[in-house]
Order: structure tokens, then C-alpha cells, then sequence
């Protein structure tokens, strides 16, 4: 649940650069013959971390000039065919290799943003949009015709919440705040890795290189599985304190019953603390370990129009939750769980050791890493065990959950041993404590080679 920025690939700097003797063949060596080169094909992971890292050229190679056309003098008469047993037989050209993206669980677009997803070929047919009456009902056990007037006249007043909380409806004020929440966030950053795929795709043309086909990909609604929310009083600075959970055994019961082998889970399981304050500081908006969402920028700004207040989450705080997120997995072992991290400061190493986590054998936790602050760091200081918690270089906690279980699924992985060995095969280890997946969206900003800094993950 972060903020989305585009951030497209930029093109080959071989490609602006063209030889004098006529057109280019930049992906293979010139050819005598008439017949035109087939694309040349890497692998989308290895295309991913050299475009990142700004040395496209590596793919595509320099362009090489073609020689010097040489006219043959006339032949009387032309040789005789090659004996049959010499003839070259044509290879017959391969089918494109496709995949199916990893399923997402997780909140799906409102019907606004979910409709050009559908178009594009992004998200399945089968996807249903956000339903904000379906949630309001989760959350707080009441029917939403029940309260519909009150959401309508707080709606139209100068601070809904206030309003909502003065007659009496406290939680029904706060499952408005969230679904106004995710509503924002979905339809901003929703899509984040299914549009990177698709601007994946637009560079492979770019590069002259063969793009994979993508088949739409299937979303399992999260909200269904949510419980009614707690209230737990205030803090010290008088902000509401509620807590919210998923039923993590229900959602692993549905898991057990579907075929895929890769599961994206976009939000956590266990306990997440919600806060709710009408005055916070500029300075701790802004903080993002401190859980307000939008950090202070634009979505900060739509929530407080349209609640009258600021929300806070934060997840994986306590040995409860972790439990729950290992509950989960054991419920399906024979599946692989991609985790997205929290957008909060948390580390899960002294709480783990309280929790016993086989589990964490089909389970991956993963955050975004910023590589190019000095010094590098974890995306609102997230941590844990290198053998729980994986950065990716990445815009976002979102778009990093996302990439790295879909380059699992490009690499054909059928179960949680082989996800866990090509994880740890594929990264690096920052400072021993933080475990750095070598592919991402964005330049990672350290030199990989220098092993002080780096080195090679071992379990």
C-alpha cells in the first residue's frame, strides 16, 4: 500500500546510434543470407536487473555495421543442388513463452480503475471491484442501510469523523475512514507491478527484443476475510486506537483449495493497529516508520478532506501477528507466500524469538530497498531475518512484493524449497543484516562487486 511513481526503463543508448554503411542488425552478427535474424531472448530477470542498473547496451550489444556489399561477377552456369542428405533443415520457430502472473491477495481497484486494467489484459475478467458496502458490513457487523443517512450528512459536513463520532458511531466512522483509504490507494497503486509488466513489455519492443505474452491475473478480494474492528481506547496524545485482523484460517482454507503454486499477499495477517488523530505534525507525517499514511503528501491531504482526520497503520508489531502470518503458511505448504511489508517501522528478529516459525520454510516477508540513500536503508525501517525478510530495489513495498513473486513464477518455481534456495542464489547481503535481491525496478546505487559491502547470500 504505497505510493506508485512510473518510473519507465529508459531506451538503449545503442539505440540512437546507427553506422554509416546502412541499416543495422544490433541484436545479431551481420548475416549473408537472406533470411532475417530471430530475436535474440534473455530472461525478463536478467533484462530487469541490467536495464535497472543503466547498462541496457549489455543486451543488445553495440551495433554492428553490416560489410561491404561485393558484387560477383557473372557465372555461366549455376552449381547443382546439394545431395539431399545435405540439405539444412529450417528450425521451426518456437512458440512464446507465457506464463500466468502470481495470484494477488489483496484489495481490488474501485470499478473506475479496475475497468482499463480489465481492457488491457492486466486483471482477470473474473476480478470484482472494491465494494465499500461489503467492507463497511465486515468491519462493523451492521448492515450499511442501517447508517446510510448518517454517512450521507456526515459526508457533506466540514469533518465527517467528528461528526460520525459525536451521535454515537465511532467504528462506523473509522470502516468509512479505511474504505476511503483503500479506495485511494487501490486506484493509485493497484496496479503498480501488473503496469510495470506491461512497460516491461514496451521496452523489450524498444530494445528489439521479444516480449512475453502476460495472461491476465487473478485477484482474491482480502476484504471478505476481515473481522469486526476493536476499539482499544486512546493513546497518550488522545488519538483513537482500534485494531483490525483478516481471518487468517479461513483465507488459508480458500488458499488450499486453488491451484496456484505463487501467492502474492498484499496485506497483512494478524493484528494491525489503526490510529486516528485530527492534528498530527507535519514532521511525523512525514516520518514514514511512524505508520501515517501518505507521509504528508497528496494522499494525506485526500484523506483529511474526506474524513476531517489523519490515519495510521501499523503491522507485524507483535509475536501475535507473526504467528498468524506462520498459521497461514502451514496451511498451505506446499504453496509459496510472498508477503508484502508493512509501510512501518518494525523489526522482527527479537519478536521471532518468541514464535516458532517452520513455517517461514514457504514464506518470504518483502520490502522495498532504498539503495540510492547514503546510506542505503530499508523502506521505513523494516526489518528481519535474512531468512524471513527480502529487499528489492523498488519504488515501492507494493510494487516489490509483486515483482519478486512474478519473477518466481518466470522461473517455473513449484514449491517452497526451490522459492527459498533461488531467493537466497539471487542475493546479496548489505552489512550481514539485510538480504537484497539482485533484480528490481530501480538502480540499487552500491557496486554488487564489492564483496565488503556486499556479499554473496548463504543460509
Amino acid at each position: 500500500m504505497d505510493e506508485f511513481t512510473e518510473n519507465p526503463i529508459p531506451p538503449s543508448e545503442t539505440q540512437s546510434k546507427k553506422p554509416e554503411q546502412g541499416p543495422s542488425q544490433p541484436l545479431v552478427p551481420a548475416q549473408t543470407t537472406e533470411e532475417k535474424p530471430s530475436p535474440k531472448k534473455i530472461t525478463r530477470r536478467d533484462f530487469l536487473r541490467l536495464a535497472a542498473l543503466g547498462t541496457a547496451t549489455a543486451l543488445v550489444g553495440r551495433s554492428q555495421p553490416q560489410p561491404q556489399e561485393v558484387v560477383s561477377p557473372p557465372v555461366a552456369e549455376e552449381p547443382p543442388p546439394p545431395p539431399a542428405s545435405q540439405e539444412v533443415q529450417a528450425t521451426p520457430e518456437k512458440e512464446p513463452v507465457s506464463y500466468t502472473p502470481a495470484l494477488i491477495v489483496g484489495m481490488p481497484p474501485s470499478q473506475e480503475a479496475l475497468d482499463p486494467l480489465q481492457k488491457e489484459g492486466v486483471l482477470s475478467p473474473n476480478v470484482m471491484p472494491f465494494d465499500d458496502k461489503e467492507f463497511f458490513e465486515r468491519l462493523t457487523g451492521k448492515t450499511y442501510a442501517d447508517v446510510e443517512a448518517q454517512f450521507q450528512e456526515a459526508a457533506n459536513s466540514d469533518n465527517p469523523f467528528k461528526q460520525l463520532q459525536e451521535k454515537g458511531y465511532v467504528n462506523e466512522a473509522v470502516s468509512m475512514g479505511l474504505g476511503v483509504l483503500w479506495k485511494e490507494l487501490e486506484n493509485d497503486t493497484g496496479g503498480a507491478a501488473q503496469r510495470f509488466r506491461k512497460s516491461q513489455n514496451k521496452a523489450y519492443a524498444e530494445q528489439m527484443l521479444e516480449p512475453i505474452p502476460l495472461q491476465p491475473q487473478e485477484l482474491l478480494p482480502i476484504q471478505k476475510y476481515f473481522n469486526p474492528i476493536e476499539p482499544k481506547g486512546v493513546n497518550e496524545k488522545g488519538d483513537l486506537i482500534f485494531d483490525v485482523s483478516i481471518d487468517h484460517k479461513l483465507l488459508g482454507n480458500d488458499l488450499a483449495k486453488m491451484s496456484d503454486d505463487i501467492i502474492t499477499l498484499k496485506f497483512p495477517v494478524g493484528k494491525v493497529t489503526i490510529t486516528i488523530a485530527q492534528d498530527v505534525p507535519v514532521e511525523d507525517l512525514k516520518d514514514l516508520s511512524l505508520g501515517w499514511v501518505g507521509g504528508g503528501g497528496f494522499l494525506s491531504d485526500i484523506i483529511y478532506k474526506r474524513l476531517g482526520a489523519y490515519i495510521g497503520i501499523k503491522a507485524y508489531q507483535d509475536a501475535e501477528s507473526l504467528q498468524a502470518l506462520g498459521e497461514l503458511a502451514a496451511a498451505v505448504p506446499e504453496k509459496f507466500i510472498v508477503a508484502q511489508a508493512p509501510r512501518n517501522s518494525a523489526d522482527l528478529r527479537a519478536t521471532l524469538q518468541n514464535v516458532p516459525m517452520d513455517a517461514s520454510k514457504n514464506f518470504a516477508v518483502v520490502a522495498s530497498w532504498e539503495g540510492l540513500i547514503d546510506p542505503p536503508r530499508p523502506l521505513a525501517g523494516f526489518e528481519g531475518p535474512t531468512d524471513v525478510v527480502y529487499y528489492v530495489p523498488s519504488n515501492s513495498n507494493d510494487e516489490a512484493t509483486e515483482v519478486a513473486a512474478e519473477w518466481l513464477i518466470e522461473q517455473g518455481i513449484k514449491n517452497p524449497e526451490e522459492a527459498k534456495r533461488l531467493l537466497t542464489e539471487h542475493a546479496r547481503d548489505y552489512q550481514g543484516k539485510y538480504r537484497v535481491l539482485e533484480f528490481g525496478t530501480l538502480p540499487h546505487g552500491l557496486n554488487w562487486d564489492d564483496q565488503e559491502i556486499y556479499k554473496p547470500a548463504k543460509d
